[in-house]
């Protein structure tokens, strides 16, 4: 089964995929090989003492 990104609307590879905290889509979030596509970032989330997934498109929608 293929997963597309939520971000840019590719396909994702299991090593590839991450879910995003805020909305819970899968977008590109490479582990190994910096050279791949990278559809978010992980965040400190100070109020849960924790870190977490976040996908560009909720990136964005933070900073607005």
């Amino acid at each position: 089964m293929e997963i597309s990104c939520s971000v840019c609307t590719e396909n994702i590879g299991a090593l590839q995929a991450a879910t995003c905290h805020y909305c819970g889509n899968k977008f590109h979030q490479p582990k190994v090989d910096a050279k791949q596509v990278n559809c978010g970032r992980i965040m400190s989330l100070g109020e849960m003492l924790a870190i977490a997934y976040i996908c560009h498109n909720c990136l964005k929608e933070t900073e607005e």
